[in-house]
């Protein structure tokens, strides 16, 4: 049984090409955390939870597929977290080491109207 990741898993074990990609899902993570918002119409609603987003990235940092992987239970703030993420493309292009051509990438937004 082989088990794939992505959209091209390839034969054998690689230390660099998994270090790599790993970089560049913390770059990515970084980016996200960087630019954070806070939804206007959920937060007008009073509504907080976490969403779980998955989208794919190519090369160049253009963000596509983006869909709900785990909901809050809150359509509206599902939505604002979704077209958060659809705003951010492109974030940073692959380096140069990344041979892929994308990369899948499932991260949890936390919205809190505590928070500052």
């Amino acid at each position: 049984a082989r088990a794939e990741t992505g959209s091209s898993a390839q034969p054998g074990f690689d230390p660099a090409a998994q270090k790599a990609e790993a970089d560049y899902k913390a770059l990515v993570g970084g980016y996200i955390r960087r630019n954070r918002f806070s939804p206007p119409q959920s937060k007008k609603a009073g509504l907080s939870g976490d969403v779980k987003v998955r989208f794919v990235v190519d090369r160049k940092g253009s963000i596509s597929g983006v869909s709900v992987a785990g909901s809050s239970g809150q359509a509206l703030l599902d939505g604002e977290a979704v077209q958060f993420i659809q705003r951010l493309s492109p974030v940073p292009a692959f380096p140069r080491d990344l041979k892929k051509a994308d990369i899948p990438l499932t991260i949890t937004l936390k919205f809190d109207l505590e928070r500052k």
